[in-house]
């Protein structure tokens, strides 16, 4: 089996399609070593007995994916290891070969050498005088004497500055309808933030008013997690990065929260109920999610298309250009549920379903609650900041 082969096995195990993965493996195991060909034979029998029994529900979700990490983890290793033993292209090529292709004659380089020696003569002594000063389209040649004078300022002239920031306006003079003179983005490149103009939201005939904020783009994954929970650490083996976060209390989230505003200098929070709606409502548009022209499989994982948490940022996003609202892992949301009455909040609400639902409870309007003591391995959540 070749080494391209071996690495397509294994980003199709990053990317949550073990079972393509595991038939590409038993499909080629007559190529392997014969110490592998058993190995590779045991890991996808245990591989499709376990599928089978969570088909059949014989097992729990949670003792599914206990499992399935495990087994994942032998077979990534088992990969890693054939893919030092499969034969690459230098390899094939013999040692001769090799070398000819990079040999180059020896009197061209001399010849080279001796024209550019020549050149550079040429250009000093004749072309060039001592004061003379050539200027071309992209750069300035300057003799000896005139780059000593040049190379410091004069006592009256200020040192020249490259600005290439461009001050945003006031956001107070914005018109409600534009969005192309945004505030200041967050410096950093961690999270991606897309900007959500404020404006009057109407939530079941109350009208809300929303100032300005920047939200995720995608949902926390478990790479920025990790990041940011255990910075400096190395990842485990199996670790999927771009995977939804889950599985985690409120008060890992405000931890994490409060890690990431140490690391940024931002305020970052969970959004409102209302805030979450609108953003995912593409703001003062209220464009639908999805619209006219996409269907609900275009722009979200449920229990239709997938058995799993995928990678973020798959699927068709809203019209702002944030992704994963529906479906995948639900987003916990900062607001009290209603559902269960507890003077301390134990409950918060939940938004937009999650690959588990089926189709008909992955919308924007679906809510369900989450006990903020008790993680679920399907709820997940994205970041906000307000300016």
């Amino acid at each position: 089996m070749s080494a391209s082969n071996l690495q397509l096995v294994k980003e199709l195990i990053q990317q949550g399609q073990t079972q393509k993965a595991v038939d590409i493996l038993v499909e080629n195991q007559n190529s392997f070593p014969a110490p592998f060909r058993k190995q590779i034979s045991q890991l996808s029998n245990r591989f499709y007995t376990l599928e089978k029994q969570r088909q059949s529900h014989k097992i729990t979700f949670d003792a599914y994916q206990t499992y399935s990490v495990d087994l994942i983890e032998h077979i990534l290793d088992t990969v890693e290891i054939l893919e030092t033993k499969a034969p690459q292209k230098d390899k094939d090529v013999p040692i001769p070969q090799q070398r000819q292709r990079k040999r180059l004659n020896w009197m061209t380089i001399v010849s080279i050498v001796i024209m550019l020696l020549c050149l550079t003569w040429l250009i000093k002594t004749i072309i060039l005088p001592s004061e003379v000063i050539i200027q071309l389209d992209f750069f300035e040649v300057k003799s000896d004497s005139s780059l000593a004078s040049d190379s410091q300022p004069t006592k009256d002239e200020k040192p020249k500055s490259i600005d290439n920031t461009t001050k945003p306006n006031n956001p107070s003079q914005l018109n409600p309808t534009e969005t192309t003179s945004l505030p200041p983005k967050p410096t950093s490149i961690f999270p991606k933030m897309v900007f959500v103009k404020g404006g009057t939201y109407n939530r079941d005939g109350k009208i809300f008013e929303i100032k300005d904020f920047y939200i995720a783009e995608h949902e926390t994954t478990r790479g920025e997690w990790y990041s940011i929970m255990h910075s400096g650490e190395e990842p485990p083996r199996s670790f999927r990065p771009s995977i939804p976060k889950t599985g985690i209390s409120y008060k890992d989230i405000l931890k994490f929260l409060e890690l990431l505003e140490k690391r940024e200098g931002k305020a970052f929070r969970l959004p409102s109920e209302v805030e979450w709606e609108f953003a995912a409502r593409s703001g003062t548009k209220s464009i639908p999610y999805p619209d006219k022209h996409t269907s609900l499989n275009d722009c979200a994982w449920s229990n239709e298309n997938s058995n799993d948490l995928m990678p973020v940022s798959q699927k068709r996003p809203n019209s702002l250009g944030i992704y994963d609202l529906l479906g995948n892992a639900a987003e916990i949301v900062e607001d009290c549920s209603q559902q269960v009455q507890t003077s301390n909040c134990t409950y918060k609400i939940v938004k937009g379903g999650s690959w588990q639902n089926i189709n008909s409870h992955v919308s924007i309007n679906s809510r369900s609650r989450y006990n903020k003591n008790d993680p679920s391995s399907a709820y997940g959540f994205r970041v906000v900041y307000s300016y």
